[in-house]
């Protein structure tokens, strides 16, 4: 995450321990995409809490900080999971159309990106505080805390 001091380092222990996850989760399971979105949110919490534990608790303000946009295909659908100011966009149709929203400090907290036009969503960049973000791998959150879909494909 740019513009924290150990963000490659949040960045780089998010991807190993995902690929370790991704590892050892069970073929059958996929079978079950609201049980393959649970377990896949707790790791992203763990995860967050143990980069909070290792590098932010005793620090005032945050060190090591990562974002997460995050699918998972399947055959019959489409798991998403984000953390942060990474968005996740679906293409059908040859139309783009945006699933999660920014956590950051322009995103308006009660504008689903469903309900924006492309227009405004693209405006959002040029907010004052554009690069604040409000949630991100390395604070601590719970699986509540994650954005997450589940997308017929």
């Amino acid at each position: 995450m740019g513009g924290v001091e150990l963000g490659d380092k949040a960045s780089s222990y998010v991807t190993q321990q995902l690929a370790n996850w991704f590892k050892n989760i069970p073929a059958d399971l996929y079978g079950f995409p609201a049980d393959v979105q649970k377990g896949f949110n707790r790791i992203l919490a763990q995860i967050s809490t143990q980069i909070y534990n290792d590098y932010n608790a005793a620090y005032k303000g945050l060190r090591a900080g990562a974002t997460v946009a995050a699918s998972i295909v399947t055959k019959d659908y489409t798991i998403n999971s984000s953390v942060g100011d990474s968005r996740i966009y679906t293409i059908r149709d040859n139309q783009m159309t945006l699933i999660n929203r920014d956590e950051s400090a322009v995103w308006p907290p009660s504008r689903d990106p469903k309900d924006m036009t492309p227009a405004e969503i693209d405006d959002l960049r040029f907010r004052v505080n554009n690069n604040q973000i409000t949630n991100c791998m390395g604070f601590k959150i719970g699986p509540n805390n994650i954005q997450t879909s589940i997308i017929p494909n």
